[in-house]
């Protein structure tokens, strides 16, 4: 039987080894903290539980922007009112006709510009104003007397 060669090695080539192994182990380690510290790479799904209650909201009439109010259209261009009658108003402008009801619970008017308006009512239109105007269309409208 052929006799088995002893395998010496070297001192530094042990005390190699084992500080990579040592220098990957502490890689790793850094890695994971700094993953569980700053969540990077992680899917998180958190809910944020408050303690605020939102506003309830204001009714209509207290808008005098409607900012608030989501879907509402500044329609671009100014109208002249073409025709009043008890139950619609016919506004002429660059586009064409629109008609309104002349309603108070749906059409709101006021005098002046936004933001710098006067309530006012619809029996303060009158054919021959020049007028800005606000939808929320099939259901709120705000006219602006200009003129």
């Amino acid at each position: 039987m052929p006799k088995k060669k002893k395998f010496k090695h070297d001192k530094t080539e042990f005390v190699f080894v084992a500080t990579m192994i040592v220098a990957v182990l502490v890689i790793v380690l850094l890695s994971y903290a700094y993953i569980i510290q700053f969540n990077v790479g992680v899917p998180v799904n958190t809910t944020v539980a408050t303690n605020h209650t939102p506003p309830s909201p204001k009714p209509l009439s207290d808008y005098d922007d409607q900012g608030d109010i989501e879907g509402v259209i500044r329609i671009p261009f100014n109208y002249s009112i073409s025709l009043i009658d008890s139950s619609q108003i016919v506004l002429s402008g660059e586009d064409g006709n629109v008609t309104l009801p002349n309603d108070a619970s749906t059409i709101t008017v006021y005098k002046g510009t936004p933001p710098i308006v006067k309530k006012a009512t619809l029996s303060d239109l009158s054919v021959g104003n020049t007028v800005q105007l606000r939808l929320l269309p099939g259901k709120l409208g705000w006219i602006y007397i200009i003129k």
